[in-house]
């Protein structure tokens, strides 16, 4: 890791942490980590307060090159705003650009480009709770942006363009790590973004698994 600010116990619990104006780079896990020892990977544990990184900030940070995410974020009132992310995902795995996996957060005007081939992610925010996305960008990776499993989740304003395989991927259930999220989609709203399909290989948008009461 570049910048590493994982809790390794239950009662490592941090408040107010500023992660700003860095360039992390050819790093052999991801450029910045802010999580929960207990949580990262093992998405069959539901989040805790106790367990997950709290009133965190990571705005504009450089990450380029790194062998897994250019920045992976889980936690509560967390911002990822400002940031890029481009080519991340060095090891061509289901990794990527941004993860974000947080509740009552904010991701926004974030830019993730050409992070990996057809197993890239550019943001995956799945498992995503009460959070808002907003004024993103995402070019040229695998699936530009994946939001499934995400309870009151906006997704609002943002960009995606030369997406390999998938623009915007919506499943009601997430999954990850061999494992399921512990969170089923519902209040999902997505609307007013910019989605280019530059080729007839590749879709904007793929909704599936029943994803109940979505507005789009």
């Amino acid at each position: 890791h570049g910048i590493d600010c994982t809790f390794r116990l239950t009662t490592d619990v941090r408040y107010r942490t500023i992660i700003s104006h860095n360039t992390c780079y050819n790093n052999s896990v991801n450029g910045i980590t802010v999580s929960s020892a207990l949580l990262a990977g093992v998405l069959t544990l539901a989040p805790t307060v106790a367990t997950w990184a709290s009133t965190t900030i990571i705005t504009d940070n450089l990450c380029y090159d790194n062998a897994v995410y250019g920045i992976a974020a889980y936690g509560d009132y967390v911002t990822v705003a400002n940031n890029q992310c481009h080519g991340n995902n060095t090891l061509d795995s289901s990794a990527g650009g941004f993860v974000c996996s947080c509740r009552w957060s904010t991701y926004t005007g974030n830019i993730s480009t050409y992070n990996g081939t057809t197993q890239g992610y550019g943001m995956a925010c799945g498992g995503s709770i009460n959070t808002v996305i907003n004024g993103n960008t995402a070019i040229g990776n695998g699936t530009n942006f994946n939001i499934g499993g995400s309870i009151n989740v906006r997704f609002t304003n943002n960009y995606t363009s030369k997406q390999i395989g998938l623009g915007i991927n919506i499943s009601n259930l997430e999954s990850g790590a061999a494992q399921n999220w512990p969170t089923t989609c519902e209040g999902l709203v997505v609307s007013g973004n910019t989605i280019e399909v530059d080729t007839a290989a590749v879709y904007g948008v793929v909704v599936y698994d029943g994803v109940p009461g979505m507005i789009f």
